[in-house]
């Protein structure tokens, strides 16, 4: 008889059940105990920021397979950091190295392409009052949710909609 699906797999096939999942879910992560470890890929110098962002996150949600993707978000939030120092530094604008001329910090561009996929990356573990609000209806009861699952779906949907609209909108003219 194979292994029963953990909470995570239904959580992303979209059969959670808080009435049959959630004291599984409080067991997985009571069972974990332990904060998620990096993967040994992860370079040295990024695992302090590591723990700090598994620190913000609630155990309930991570799980050893959620590792790759949350390294994803600990790269591009040191670049993020290290881009915001450099814009700070050096100004939005600098002198273009061909003709002289005011340009736009590549550091900028680089700065909000970055921001971008760190907000991308942030909403899969519920790093803001929103997304937090999104996970923890997930996990609301079979019962509680019913009513309103057709509202939620489409709600979802909106969402969706709208964040592809924002993906394929033309980039700003640069400088």
């Amino acid at each position: 008889m194979p292994a029963p699906k953990s909470t995570a797999a239904h959580l992303a096939d979209g059969t959670f059940r808080a009435d049959r999942h959630a004291k599984r879910r409080r067991v997985e992560a009571a069972q974990s105990g332990k904060p998620l470890k990096p993967p040994k890929e992860l370079p040295p110098k990024l695992r302090p920021l590591w723990r700090r962002v598994v620190a913000s996150i609630d155990a309930g949600w991570l799980a050893p397979a959620d590792a790759w993707l949350l390294s994803a978000l600990v790269v591009v939030l040191d670049q993020v950091n290290r881009d915001a120092a450099k814009v700070s530094d050096l100004g939005s604008v600098v002198k273009g190295a061909r003709s002289g001329e005011l340009v736009r910090n590549p550091f900028a561009i680089s700065l909000r392409q970055n921001l971008d996929a760190l907000l991308r990356l942030s909403v899969r573990f519920g790093l803001s009052p929103r997304d937090r609000a999104l996970l923890a209806t997930l996990a609301m009861p079979e019962s509680a949710s019913s009513g309103a699952s057709a509202v939620f779906e489409q709600l979802l949907q909106q969402i969706h909609a709208v964040s592809d609209q924002a993906a394929d909108a033309p980039e700003a003219e640069e400088w």
